[in-house]
Protein backbone atom coordinates (compact mmCIF):
# COMPACT_ATOMS: atom_id res chain seq x y z
CA UNK A 1 0.00 0.00 0.00
CA UNK A 2 2.79 2.65 0.80
CA UNK A 3 4.26 1.92 -2.08
CA UNK A 4 1.62 2.41 -4.25
CA UNK A 5 1.09 5.18 -2.28
CA UNK A 6 4.64 6.81 -3.56
CA UNK A 7 4.67 5.52 -6.95
CA UNK A 8 1.14 7.56 -7.51
CA UNK A 9 2.59 10.56 -5.79
CA UNK A 10 5.79 10.92 -7.92
CA UNK A 11 3.87 9.65 -11.09
CA UNK A 12 1.58 12.91 -10.41
CA UNK A 13 4.32 14.99 -9.41
CA UNK A 14 6.66 14.39 -11.74
CA UNK A 15 5.08 13.06 -15.44
CA UNK A 16 2.19 14.78 -14.56
CA UNK A 17 2.59 18.13 -13.67
CA UNK A 18 5.87 18.20 -16.38
CA UNK A 19 3.57 17.01 -19.36
CA UNK A 20 0.00 18.36 -18.63
CA UNK A 21 1.29 21.31 -17.02
CA UNK A 22 3.57 21.83 -20.12
CA UNK A 23 0.60 21.01 -22.26
CA UNK A 24 -1.22 24.38 -21.03
CA UNK A 25 1.97 26.50 -20.96
CA UNK A 26 1.57 26.95 -17.30
CA UNK A 27 4.56 25.20 -15.58
CA UNK A 28 4.92 28.43 -13.31
CA UNK A 29 1.70 26.81 -11.25
CA UNK A 30 4.46 23.61 -10.14
CA UNK A 31 5.05 25.90 -7.13
CA UNK A 32 1.21 25.90 -6.21
CA UNK A 33 0.91 21.95 -7.20
CA UNK A 34 3.55 20.55 -5.95
CA UNK A 35 2.63 21.93 -2.15
CA UNK A 36 -1.16 21.31 -2.97
CA UNK A 37 -0.30 17.74 -3.93
CA UNK A 38 1.63 16.96 -1.46
CA UNK A 39 -1.16 18.02 1.14
CA UNK A 40 -3.53 15.46 -0.38
CA UNK A 41 -1.87 12.62 -0.10
CA UNK A 42 -0.23 13.68 3.41
CA UNK A 43 -3.88 14.13 4.43
CA UNK A 44 -5.04 10.48 2.62
CA UNK A 45 -1.56 8.58 4.20
CA UNK A 46 -2.88 9.93 7.81
CA UNK A 47 -6.77 8.89 6.88
CA UNK A 48 -5.47 5.07 5.64
CA UNK A 49 -3.63 4.81 8.72
CA UNK A 50 -6.71 5.69 11.04
CA UNK A 51 -8.55 3.31 9.00
CA UNK A 52 -5.96 0.37 9.11
CA UNK A 53 -4.65 0.76 12.38
CA UNK A 54 -7.75 2.03 14.25
CA UNK A 55 -8.44 5.57 16.28
CA UNK A 56 -9.49 4.46 19.68
CA UNK A 57 -7.35 2.91 22.53
CA UNK A 58 -7.71 -0.98 23.45
CA UNK A 59 -7.30 -2.64 26.46
CA UNK A 60 -6.75 -5.97 26.69
CA UNK A 61 -5.52 -9.11 28.86
CA UNK A 62 -4.62 -12.61 29.39
CA UNK A 63 -4.98 -13.72 33.05
CA UNK A 64 -4.52 -16.97 35.21
CA UNK A 65 -6.57 -17.58 37.92
CA UNK A 66 -4.97 -20.47 40.34
CA UNK A 67 -8.04 -22.10 42.52
CA UNK A 68 -7.47 -24.58 45.88
CA UNK A 69 -10.39 -25.62 47.98
CA UNK A 70 -13.86 -24.39 47.87
CA UNK A 71 -12.43 -22.24 44.35
CA UNK A 72 -10.51 -19.94 46.99
CA UNK A 73 -7.71 -17.69 44.56
CA UNK A 74 -3.98 -18.52 45.75
CA UNK A 75 -2.62 -16.77 42.97
CA UNK A 76 -3.75 -14.55 40.19
CA UNK A 77 -1.47 -13.47 37.19
CA UNK A 78 -2.51 -11.20 34.28
CA UNK A 79 -0.44 -10.35 31.44
CA UNK A 80 -1.82 -7.24 29.78
CA UNK A 81 -1.31 -5.56 26.97
CA UNK A 82 -2.13 -1.53 26.21
CA UNK A 83 -2.84 -0.16 22.44
CA UNK A 84 -3.16 3.19 21.91
CA UNK A 85 -4.12 5.49 18.88
CA UNK A 86 -2.29 8.85 20.08
CA UNK A 87 0.96 9.63 22.23
CA UNK A 88 -0.59 9.89 25.49
CA UNK A 89 0.03 8.67 29.43
CA UNK A 90 -1.48 6.29 30.69
CA UNK A 91 -2.30 5.47 34.28
CA UNK A 92 -2.98 2.43 36.40
CA UNK A 93 -3.56 2.54 39.94
CA UNK A 94 -2.74 -1.25 41.74
CA UNK A 95 -3.36 -2.20 45.48
CA UNK A 96 -1.50 -5.22 46.56
CA UNK A 97 -0.44 -6.20 43.20
CA UNK A 98 3.06 -6.87 42.13
CA UNK A 99 3.86 -4.97 38.33
CA UNK A 100 6.39 -5.56 35.67
CA UNK A 101 7.09 -4.98 32.60
CA UNK A 102 7.21 -7.51 30.18
CA UNK A 103 10.23 -7.37 27.14
CA UNK A 104 8.66 -9.43 23.88
CA UNK A 105 11.31 -11.50 23.00
CA UNK A 106 10.85 -11.91 19.41
CA UNK A 107 13.08 -14.83 17.92
CA UNK A 108 12.80 -16.90 14.77
CA UNK A 109 11.47 -20.78 15.08
CA UNK A 110 14.90 -22.46 14.68
CA UNK A 111 15.54 -21.07 17.94
CA UNK A 112 12.48 -21.78 19.88
CA UNK A 113 13.10 -25.26 21.11
CA UNK A 114 16.14 -24.32 22.28
CA UNK A 115 14.91 -21.91 25.11
CA UNK A 116 13.98 -22.69 28.53
CA UNK A 117 12.64 -19.04 29.45
CA UNK A 118 9.91 -17.46 28.71
CA UNK A 119 7.31 -17.80 25.95
CA UNK A 120 8.30 -15.39 22.56
CA UNK A 121 6.15 -13.42 21.24
CA UNK A 122 5.04 -16.32 18.73
CA UNK A 123 3.32 -17.86 20.80
CA UNK A 124 0.74 -15.37 21.04
CA UNK A 125 0.57 -15.96 17.00
CA UNK A 126 1.15 -12.55 15.69
CA UNK A 127 4.32 -12.39 14.97
CA UNK A 128 6.03 -12.87 11.61
CA UNK A 129 8.88 -15.93 11.19
CA UNK A 130 11.48 -13.33 10.88
CA UNK A 131 12.15 -11.20 14.72
CA UNK A 132 15.22 -9.86 16.23
CA UNK A 133 15.19 -8.71 20.48
CA UNK A 134 12.97 -5.54 20.73
CA UNK A 135 13.06 -4.88 24.70
CA UNK A 136 10.61 -2.42 26.30
CA UNK A 137 11.44 1.12 27.05
CA UNK A 138 11.21 0.80 30.86
CA UNK A 139 11.80 4.69 30.67
CA UNK A 140 8.52 5.40 29.58
CA UNK A 141 7.51 3.63 33.43
CA UNK A 142 7.08 6.37 36.10
CA UNK A 143 5.77 4.41 39.51
CA UNK A 144 4.41 6.28 42.30
CA UNK A 145 3.55 5.22 45.89
CA UNK A 146 4.52 1.70 47.38
CA UNK A 147 5.05 -1.15 45.71
CA UNK A 148 2.68 -3.24 45.89
CA UNK A 149 1.15 -1.42 48.77
CA UNK A 150 -0.80 1.11 47.01
CA UNK A 151 0.79 2.69 43.75
CA UNK A 152 0.19 4.18 40.26
CA UNK A 153 2.07 3.15 37.30
CA UNK A 154 2.13 6.13 34.68
CA UNK A 155 3.15 5.10 31.71
CA UNK A 156 4.23 7.13 28.21
CA UNK A 157 2.38 5.68 25.14
CA UNK A 158 4.04 5.60 22.03
CA UNK A 159 0.71 5.94 18.84
CA UNK A 160 0.09 2.68 17.60
CA UNK A 161 3.26 0.66 20.05
CA UNK A 162 1.38 -2.02 21.88
CA UNK A 163 3.06 -2.37 25.62
CA UNK A 164 2.86 -5.28 28.05
CA UNK A 165 3.05 -5.33 31.28
CA UNK A 166 2.24 -8.46 34.01
CA UNK A 167 0.73 -7.87 37.13
CA UNK A 168 0.30 -10.99 40.25
CA UNK A 169 -1.50 -10.68 43.68
CA UNK A 170 -3.31 -13.39 45.74
CA UNK A 171 -6.65 -11.95 44.48
CA UNK A 172 -8.50 -11.32 41.86
CA UNK A 173 -11.78 -8.68 41.49
CA UNK A 174 -13.18 -11.62 39.07
CA UNK A 175 -16.00 -13.41 39.99
CA UNK A 176 -15.25 -17.18 40.01
CA UNK A 177 -17.30 -18.91 38.62
CA UNK A 178 -19.53 -21.47 40.25
CA UNK A 179 -18.45 -25.00 39.43
CA UNK A 180 -17.98 -27.52 41.92
CA UNK A 181 -13.96 -28.80 41.44
CA UNK A 182 -13.88 -30.05 45.19
CA UNK A 183 -15.60 -33.58 43.91
CA UNK A 184 -12.47 -33.58 41.37
CA UNK A 185 -10.21 -33.93 44.27
CA UNK A 186 -12.09 -36.67 45.57
CA UNK A 187 -12.88 -38.70 42.71
CA UNK A 188 -9.05 -38.59 41.33
CA UNK A 189 -8.04 -39.78 45.02
CA UNK A 190 -10.25 -43.02 44.55
CA UNK A 191 -9.96 -43.49 41.21
CA UNK A 192 -6.86 -44.87 38.87
CA UNK A 193 -8.57 -44.55 35.81
CA UNK A 194 -10.49 -41.34 35.96
CA UNK A 195 -9.38 -39.56 32.96
CA UNK A 196 -10.51 -42.66 30.62
CA UNK A 197 -13.36 -42.82 31.94
CA UNK A 198 -15.91 -41.23 29.62
CA UNK A 199 -19.36 -40.50 31.32
CA UNK A 200 -16.94 -38.62 34.08
CA UNK A 201 -15.47 -36.69 31.54
CA UNK A 202 -18.58 -35.54 29.68
CA UNK A 203 -20.40 -34.60 33.35
CA UNK A 204 -17.48 -32.41 34.32
CA UNK A 205 -17.50 -30.89 30.59
CA UNK A 206 -21.24 -29.97 30.95
CA UNK A 207 -20.94 -28.44 34.64
CA UNK A 208 -18.39 -26.37 33.17
CA UNK A 209 -19.95 -25.19 30.12
CA UNK A 210 -23.07 -24.62 32.29
CA UNK A 211 -21.05 -22.02 34.73
CA UNK A 212 -19.43 -20.97 31.51
CA UNK A 213 -20.38 -21.24 28.13
CA UNK A 214 -18.64 -21.86 24.92
CA UNK A 215 -15.04 -22.17 26.79
CA UNK A 216 -12.37 -24.68 26.63
CA UNK A 217 -11.70 -27.68 29.40
CA UNK A 218 -8.49 -29.51 29.04
CA UNK A 219 -7.12 -32.12 31.38
CA UNK A 220 -3.18 -32.71 32.18
CA UNK A 221 -1.91 -35.54 33.09
CA UNK A 222 1.48 -37.25 33.55
CA UNK A 223 1.92 -38.53 29.62
CA UNK A 224 -1.58 -37.02 27.91
CA UNK A 225 -3.46 -33.56 27.62
CA UNK A 226 -6.96 -34.09 27.39
CA UNK A 227 -9.22 -31.21 25.13
CA UNK A 228 -12.54 -32.13 26.11
CA UNK A 229 -14.14 -29.28 24.40
CA UNK A 230 -13.06 -31.73 21.42
CA UNK A 231 -12.66 -35.07 22.73
CA UNK A 232 -8.81 -34.77 21.74
CA UNK A 233 -5.82 -35.93 23.26
CA UNK A 234 -2.44 -35.65 22.81
CA UNK A 235 0.20 -38.35 24.27
CA UNK A 236 2.91 -35.72 24.72
CA UNK A 237 2.11 -32.60 27.24
CA UNK A 238 5.15 -30.40 25.56
CA UNK A 239 3.73 -31.44 21.83
CA UNK A 240 2.03 -29.11 19.75
CA UNK A 241 -1.50 -29.23 17.84
CA UNK A 242 0.39 -28.09 14.73
CA UNK A 243 -0.42 -24.87 13.52
CA UNK A 244 -3.08 -23.03 15.17
CA UNK A 245 -5.28 -21.52 12.54
CA UNK A 246 -8.03 -19.27 15.00
CA UNK A 247 -6.98 -16.56 18.29
CA UNK A 248 -8.84 -19.70 20.60
CA UNK A 249 -6.50 -22.16 18.70
CA UNK A 250 -3.60 -20.09 19.65
CA UNK A 251 -4.78 -19.39 22.97
CA UNK A 252 -5.28 -23.08 24.27
CA UNK A 253 -1.80 -24.18 23.01
CA UNK A 254 0.07 -21.08 24.74
CA UNK A 255 -1.65 -22.40 27.68
CA UNK A 256 -0.57 -25.99 27.45
CA UNK A 257 3.22 -23.89 27.30
CA UNK A 258 2.55 -22.29 30.32
CA UNK A 259 1.14 -25.14 32.59
CA UNK A 260 4.19 -27.46 31.31
CA UNK A 261 7.87 -26.38 30.94
CA UNK A 262 9.96 -28.43 28.11
CA UNK A 263 12.39 -30.27 29.80
CA UNK A 264 15.05 -27.35 28.68
CA UNK A 265 18.16 -26.06 31.01
CA UNK A 266 16.68 -25.49 34.48
CA UNK A 267 13.51 -27.06 33.50
CA UNK A 268 15.34 -30.28 32.72
CA UNK A 269 15.96 -30.93 37.14
CA UNK A 270 12.85 -28.85 38.40
CA UNK A 271 8.85 -29.14 37.17
CA UNK A 272 8.44 -25.54 39.06
CA UNK A 273 10.07 -22.09 40.56
CA UNK A 274 8.55 -20.41 43.27
CA UNK A 275 5.99 -17.28 42.28
CA UNK A 276 8.13 -14.27 41.39
CA UNK A 277 6.23 -12.06 39.69
CA UNK A 278 8.65 -11.38 36.94
CA UNK A 279 7.91 -10.10 33.09
CA UNK A 280 8.07 -13.65 32.17
CA UNK A 281 5.60 -16.90 32.28
CA UNK A 282 8.72 -18.92 34.36
CA UNK A 283 6.81 -19.24 37.45
CA UNK A 284 3.32 -19.96 36.11
CA UNK A 285 4.54 -23.63 34.97
CA UNK A 286 2.76 -26.01 38.03
CA UNK A 287 2.42 -29.67 36.55
CA UNK A 288 5.17 -31.85 36.96
CA UNK A 289 5.10 -33.78 33.89
CA UNK A 290 6.81 -36.88 35.80
CA UNK A 291 4.63 -37.27 38.44
CA UNK A 292 1.51 -39.81 37.73
CA UNK A 293 -0.25 -38.20 40.48
CA UNK A 294 -0.77 -35.13 39.74
CA UNK A 295 -4.28 -33.79 37.88
CA UNK A 296 -4.37 -30.64 36.38
CA UNK A 297 -8.01 -29.02 35.10
CA UNK A 298 -8.09 -25.84 32.90
CA UNK A 299 -10.58 -23.58 31.93
CA UNK A 300 -10.29 -20.91 28.92
CA UNK A 301 -12.84 -18.66 28.98
CA UNK A 302 -13.59 -15.62 27.60
CA UNK A 303 -14.84 -12.10 29.34
CA UNK A 304 -15.23 -9.31 27.41
CA UNK A 305 -11.97 -7.97 25.72
CA UNK A 306 -10.08 -10.31 28.43
CA UNK A 307 -9.07 -13.68 28.61
CA UNK A 308 -9.05 -15.93 31.59
CA UNK A 309 -7.86 -19.01 32.42
CA UNK A 310 -9.05 -20.96 35.92
CA UNK A 311 -6.49 -23.42 36.53
CA UNK A 312 -6.80 -26.25 39.81
CA UNK A 313 -3.96 -28.52 40.53
CA UNK A 314 -5.10 -31.88 41.87
CA UNK A 315 -2.79 -34.35 44.01
CA UNK A 316 -3.01 -38.08 44.93
CA UNK A 317 -2.18 -39.43 48.76
CA UNK A 318 -2.11 -35.52 49.95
Amino acid sequence: MVVAILAIFLTVIVPVDYYVLGHFKSRRFTWVLLPVVSLVFTGFTTWLGDAYLGSTDYRTSLEFVDLTTANRVIRNSRLEMLFTATQQEVATELKQTLFAAVSVQRRNGANEGNSGRGLSASDLGDEPADRTDQPQDSESLLYQGNMPTLFTVRQQMRQWSPKLSRQTALQTARAIPEFDLDDISWAWQHSSELVENGEWKKSLYDGIQAALPESSVLLFTKNQVLELTHGEAQQDPNATAGSPDTKQKRLVELVRKVCVRPAVGLFSIVSQISPNGAGDFEDLSILDPDDAGQLLLVVVTRQGNDYVVFRRLFHKGS
